[in-house]
């Protein structure tokens, strides 16, 4: 826990010891330093779990689908360059009268980007997921498996459609190894590990 909290910490320790020597804007006119917040879809991976409803229906939970929030702060290093630091909450569920679960993550994203012009730019970097659980209670209590930490790649492209507010095009690479054996059968992944990949659809607010 101290490590992950660690390493939530030291990307925003870092861009407020920049913030307090940054104050001028860039050529683009953009403040070189801002905060930002996000919400996305996103959608792949693989099923990990299926949550049977008391009137016959069903519903999957993937490793690569759900919704994510994220706050973080976006530095221009230069007026092309410019690297980003965020934190966020990924989670896939599915919830009845008779019981729920869920995949959650919790990732650390550092990202650096190259600006094609005003309205676009390109990037990549890396996400890193500590400890992501898949949790459930009544009917949902048997899917109850916890997974190793681990890393994926991002490859994005953004779009500002002000100099504020932009939408995100991405994709993701990971997989995802469980820490103890299946407590429960994956028909569809019979292997050790699972692929968590996906690509998303994001907007963001800066400020």
């Amino acid at each position: 826990m101290k490590k992950t909290l660690l390493a939530i910490a030291l990307p925003f320790v870092f861009v407020t010891a920049v913030h307090a020597q940054v104050t001028n804007t860039n050529t683009n006119g953009v403040n070189p330093l801002r905060f930002m917040v996000g919400i996305g879809l996103t959608a792949g991976g693989t099923n990990i779990a299926t949550v049977q409803y008391t009137d016959g229906s069903s519903s999957n939970i993937s490793s690569g689908t759900g919704v994510q929030l994220m706050v973080g702060v976006d530095y221009f290093v230069t007026k092309d360059v410019s690297l980003q630091a965020s934190v966020g909450y990924l989670t896939s569920g599915a919830d009845g009268s008779n019981g729920n679960a869920s995949f959650d993550r919790y990732p650390v994203e550092l990202l650096a980007y190259y600006s094609l012009n005003n309205k676009w730019r390109i990037g990549g970097g890396a996400q890193f997921i500590s400890n992501p659980s898949l949790n459930g209670s009544g009917a949902g209590s048997q899917f109850s498996q916890s997974y190793k930490s681990t890393a994926g790649a991002i490859i994005e492209a953004e779009y500002f459609a002000t100099p504020k507010i932009s939408v995100k095009f991405r994709a993701v690479k990971e997989t995802y190894t469980p820490t103890t054996p299946y407590n429960y059968n994956l028909s569809n992944n019979p292997g050790k590990s699972i692929d968590g990949s996906y690509f998303g659809i994001f907007g963001d607010y800066y400020f």
